[in-house]
């Protein structure tokens, strides 16, 4: 396991529910979530955003939180950033990206 970048899962981001996963060497080797959005389901190589995110894991009985990198395009972007642009556009006339393809 790689533990720099790590890979998503943002299927039920309008829940706020965001998986995370250290990569495998397959994906390191590949460019998964450094060159290649680090959405599971996506390969877009281009237009990349980098974030920050807060990843809670256990490992061996311990729970760890550390900072990671996720690299994602722009529409995994407001996926990953969707509940806090709905709150949002709550509070004022901001409108949140049709991204449900």
């Amino acid at each position: 396991l790689y533990k720099e970048y790590c890979i998503c899962d943002l299927t039920r981001y309008k829940s706020g529910s965001i998986g995370l996963r250290w990569r495998a060497s397959n994906e390191v080797i590949d460019g998964k979530g450094q060159f290649i959005c680090g959405n599971k389901y996506c390969n877009i190589s281009r237009l990349l955003i980098s974030w920050e995110v807060d990843f809670n894991y256990v490992e061996r009985s311990v729970s760890k939180n550390v900072l990671v990198k996720l690299r994602l395009c722009e529409d995994c972007s407001v996926k990953l950033n969707y509940k806090k642009l709905q709150r949002r556009s709550k509070d004022n006339d901001f409108i949140v990206p049709n991204i449900d393809k």
